[in-house]
């Protein structure tokens, strides 16, 4: 699938914005509207949200689709954003965003901490086992009523390893590898 970008031009600036959710990431939730100004509440989720202080632009899933939209003003209060989007400085007009998911393009997320990584990162990891070694080359992380699981692919197989401290050992970024100690049977379980 080719990745959509859009060319925006504001204020004589080009911002380039890559519109597609496998290209970007799940940031936040607008839960509701902040005082007389038009400003929203953004709860942040999976990254800090002081790291976002200096973005000038999120998507909003709107219609299954990632539309972009400008800062007017935002700031970080805890671990959310209250902001007001140019073209929505009103209350009336930021009830409409009340609900909606908030996305932020991979190239534009802060870095990770050495020990963490973000969801889109896995891509390309090698999955190792300590005691039957390589396993696969995990593509995505799949979060089914809050147990994540590491979706691994050995060819054509696809094998779903539970993402939690029980069983992941280690993850080298630099090596892009994670190290699992998996109990016998839990891969024959994918069969």
């Amino acid at each position: 699938m080719a990745q959509a970008t859009i060319e925006i031009i504001r204020n004589r600036k080009t911002h380039k914005v890559h519109m597609n959710k496998e290209t970007s990431t799940l940031i936040g939730h607008i839960g509701k509207t902040h005082g007389t100004n038009g400003a929203v509440l953004i709860s942040i989720s999976g990254v800090d949200a002081y790291e976002l202080r200096t973005i000038k632009t999120v998507l909003l899933e709107i219609s299954q689709g990632l539309v972009p939209f400008f800062f007017k003003t935002m700031k970080v209060a805890n671990n959310a954003l209250i902001a007001e989007f140019e073209d929505y400085d009103t209350p009336d007009k930021a009830k409409k965003l009340v609900g909606l998911d908030v996305y932020l393009p991979n190239d534009k997320m802060p870095e990770a901490a050495d020990d963490t990584f973000y969801t889109h990162e896995i891509k390309g990891y090698q999955l190792k086992d300590i005691n039957h070694g390589l396993i696969g080359i995990a593509n995505n992380l799949l979060d089914y009523n809050s147990n994540v699981l590491i979706q691994v692919f050995n060819g054509e197989k696809e094998i779903l390893i539970p993402f939690n401290d029980n069983f992941v050992v280690n993850i080298n970024k630099k090596r892009k590898t994670i190290e699992v100690n998996l109990p016998d049977g839990l891969i024959d379980l994918n069969q």
